[in-house]
């Protein structure tokens, strides 16, 4: 099961469950997933889809139930280059995964938060101690405040797993 977490450097969870073992679980985010463009005089992250089919490309052969892609919307207040590239990232996404033929799954906020334990509106903090308490073993991945993608896509991963 593959999770994603859309955003100008989108974070993927590879989940691997296999009944009597402890999860395992490969992650992508930053340089594995984005690249770096000019826009005007200043440097911005983008999602690069050709990164994207890099980090799943491996797991293709050994078949991937379906990716789940968080579903995500503006935000009140949210300025309009912020809307932008949360929409082309999830669009990106999206694109990248029909292409694959993969089974799409999305999901709102609410509901994957909700089925770990989170509040609506939780911290960045508190997915990286949801994940970190559901799978103590890859709690490593989650130790800097910069994992807390790295979380949220595990977490994705993990209410898909009750999807499946």
């Amino acid at each position: 099961l593959v999770a994603i977490d859309p955003g100008v450097c989108p974070a993927v969870c590879v989940l691997f469950d296999e009944p009597g073992k402890l999860l395992a679980a490969d992650f992508f985010d930053g340089d594995d997933t984005s690249i770096t463009v000019t826009v005007g005089r200043s440097k911005r992250h983008r999602p690069s889809a050709p990164l994207l089919v890099a980090c799943l490309r491996p797991y293709l052969l050994s078949g991937i139930a379906a990716v789940v892609v968080e579903d995500v919307a503006t935000h009140p207040g949210e300025g309009a280059v912020g809307a932008f590239s949360f929409g082309y990232s999830r669009g990106l996404i999206e694109g990248v995964v029909h292409t694959l033929g993969l089974p799409l799954i999305t999901v709102r906020p609410q509901v994957w938060k909700k089925r770990v334990g989170l509040p609506a509106k939780s911290s960045k903090g508190q997915s990286r101690h949801a994940a970190s308490s559901l799978a103590p073993n890859l709690a490593s991945n989650f130790k800097l405040v910069k994992d807390h993608n790295r979380a949220d896509a595990f977490l994705m991963a993990w209410w898909g797993r009750g999807q499946l």
